[in-house]
Order: structure tokens, then C-alpha cells, then sequence
């Protein structure tokens, strides 16, 4: 979300979450992330969450009023994400395999649709903010070429 010019913290630890960032509520959204919707640390935090604050949460409930992550906060959003087939029988494991690959592309669906709302152009916002790793060598070889072909039109 950071190379999208969008305001994010994640949070490795939900217990110190309200005491280490600054959550003016206003503009705040607190977007949880739990295949079930009871992960004991994120149910920990909610006492401690102002009521006001808007809560969207990705879980496998199909109805708000199911989902222990938005019984206290009326103004939540449940972003269903349940899976037909659950992992064991799928896999012969109950670990999180497919239900983590729709989380992350419902996650990176939400981070474009909010940067579509934010920025004119998103692409370049992007650009503009992803220095490192291969992306960012080819944004600043591409941003080095374009430069140099303006120096080279202004010398004709």
C-alpha cells in the first residue's frame, strides 16, 4: 500500500496496535485479516478499539452478525472470503494454503481500488514510490532513458 501513496501500518502484534499507532478514527479503517474470525489476539483487541472506528473484516463468516471480529462495532464490513472446500480435505492438511491466496488477492484488489479512488494516475504514483528490487530498476532505466531523450530533443 506504501508504493500506492496509501496510508498503512501493519501490525505484528495486535496487543500493542492501539498504543503504538495513532488512530484518528476519522479517516481510519482498522482491516482485519483471519480466515475465522476468532484469532484470540485480534478478539484481545477489540475492547481497546474506539467504537467509532470503521472496521472491515476479510473472513470465512458469510453474515456480519456471525463474524466475533464486528459484534461490537455496528458500523463493520464483513468482506466474505469463505472456502468451499476446506483446506484438510482439499490438501490433507488443515493449514492455511488456499484460504492466504484469497486473502492476498482480495487485499491487492482493495489497494488498487482505493488507489483508483486516490490518485489520477496510480501507475505513476506507483512508479514513483517502488525504489528497490526489479521493478524499481526498471521504473528509474526507464524514468533514465526518458530524461535523456528530453536533454537530447532540447539540444536539436
Amino acid at each position: 500500500m506504501a508504493t500506492l501513496a496509501i496510508s498503512a501500518r501493519y501490525v505484528e502484534c495486535p496487543g500493542k496496535a492501539v498504543q503504538e499507532t495513532d488512530m484518528s478514527v476519522q479517516h481510519d479503517v482498522l482491516f482485519f485479516i483471519s480466515y475465522s474470525g476468532k484469532t484470540p489476539e485480534l478478539l484481545n483487541l477489540l475492547p481497546h478499539l474506539p467504537r467509532q472506528l470503521q472496521i472491515v473484516a476479510l473472513t470465512s463468516q458469510s453474515k456480519a452478525s456471525e463474524c466475533p471480529l464486528l459484534k461490537e462495532h455496528e458500523n463493520g464490513v464483513l468482506l466474505p472470503a469463505p472456502l468451499f472446500e476446506l483446506e484438510e480435505v482439499s490438501f490433507g492438511v488443515s493449514a492455511p494454503t488456499t484460504s492466504t491466496t484469497v486473502q492476498i488477492a482480495i487485499g491487492d484488489m482493495l489497494a488498487l481500488t482505493v488507489a483508483d479512488q486516490l490518485h489520477e494516475n496510480k501507475g505513476k504514483t506507483f512508479k514513483k514510490n517502488h525504489p528497490g528490487g526489479a521493478i524499481g530498476a526498471v521504473t528509474r532505466a526507464v524514468s533514465y532513458t526518458h530524461l535523456r531523450a528530453h536533454e537530447t530533443d532540447s539540444y536539436l
